[in-house]
């Protein structure tokens, strides 16, 4: 059988979880029997440097802001001249894609939804769905990276669902892991009775951190020992900073921005919090699962299929200051509990949501929708 050749198709390919994990899946697949080019409908960005193939080639549609009706012809232009057998668009800044692939008689379409914004954080904009399912009928397959989101497909949205299936993202659990911690501690000028919680992720509204350092400016009052790491770069970047100095948290509260060390500086982490208001499935909640942290996540979206409420971590309402704080004080009293659920995550994190994984169900569906034309 001749490599099947997929062409991905998302917004832009900079730093963040959907190009991540895009990235994964790419590094991952067989590259036998897989032959992969991407398609930006923006540009392209830093991720590119992460692909570990030299022959994964990039196409930029250096698409302004706003509409441009003229979008799918032009890629559909680009998807004639490329050979492909799947277009696999992502997230709704994609979906011009799938009529795209149509003009360009691409035998197989496949859309992904590996979250939503705060322009839409329900996923209950209508117009948004009518497109949705007025283009379904050009898609094979959806693939959806939470229950939660399948489940929004196809109650909300209105897809039909013996079309919609969901693959969760993976993890790699031996770049990521839970080894040599006190001496990445040391290393960073940590101590044992330093106290570490921390946030990986883009700086956004979305992601909620204003919350987890309003709920840090309680408890630090408590207990002088702790500090909070902000990790990540974004549009909410000054308004964050400014509300740390408003709480005079400047000497607790450290931005630590883009970093391309993550794997060792969640080391320096002994809780992880993610309080968004909305997600699909996080890489950061994976990643910092597969190095042993225990975490407190907001109850939304596709967390509760990573966290195990009182045994990997804790769930808590989103944007409810009060719960945020009682979970972080539970591990702050309580550092053997805490030690605890950050192995138990660990465990979690090699059982279930290993890249290998991952990347097995998508070669499998892949494989059965070529064959099946």
């Amino acid at each position: 059988m001749k490599p099947i050749k997929i062409m991905h198709v998302l917004h832009s390919f900079d730093i963040g979880g959907l190009e991540n994990g895009v990235v994964n899946v790419l590094n991952t697949m067989d590259r036998t029997r897989f032959l992969h080019t991407i398609c930006c409908i923006g540009r392209s960005g830093r991720n590119a440097e992460k692909l570990s193939s030299l022959d994964v080639e990039i196409f930029e549609m250096q698409k302004g802001e706003g509409r441009e009706l003229l979008l799918a012809l032009r890629l559909g232009r680009l998807f004639r001249s490329v050979p492909t057998d799947i277009v696999h668009t992502r997230n709704w800044g994609a979906v011009d894609g799938i009529l795209g692939a149509k003009l360009a008689g691409v035998p197989i379409i496949v859309h992904g939804e590996h979250g939503r914004d705060m322009t839409d954080p329900n996923g209950s904009n209508r117009k948004r769905n009518l497109i949705r399912r007025i283009l379904s009928c050009f898609v094979d397959r959806y693939f959806t990276v939470s229950q939660d989101l399948r489940e929004w497909l196809i109650n909300v949205a209105g897809i039909n669902e013996r079309k919609v299936q969901a693959i969760c993202n993976g993890v790699d659990t031996l770049t990521f892991n839970s080894d040599n911690k006190d001496l990445v501690r040391a290393k960073h000028g940590y101590g044992p009775k330093d106290l570490i919680i921390g946030t990986v992720g883009r700086l956004d509204p979305v992601k909620d951190q204003q919350l987890l350092i309003r709920a840090f400016a309680r408890l630090e009052k408590k207990y002088n020992n702790l500090h909070l790491l902000i990790i990540g770069n974004g549009p909410s970047w000054e308004d964050l900073t400014r509300l740390a100095d408003e709480l005079g948290l400047h000497e607790k509260v450290f931005f630590y921005g883009m970093r391309h060390d993550v794997p060792e500086v969640l080391k320096l982490l002994n809780i992880f919090v993610l309080p968004s208001i909305f997600e699909g499935i996080s890489n950061t909640i994976l990643e910092a699962m597969a190095v042993g942290i225990p975490m407190v996540v907001s109850r939304v979206g596709g967390n509760p299929e990573l966290v195990v409420d009182g045994e990997t971590g804790y769930l808590v309402p989103k944007q409810d200051i009060d719960a945020l704080t009682v979970a972080l004080e539970r591990y702050i009293v309580n550092q053997d509990l805490m030690r605890s659920h950050g192995s138990a995550g660990r465990r979690r994190a090699l059982d279930m949501f290993s890249l290998e994984r991952m990347t097995a169900q998508y070669e499998a569906t892949y494989t059965q929708l070529v064959t099946q034309q």
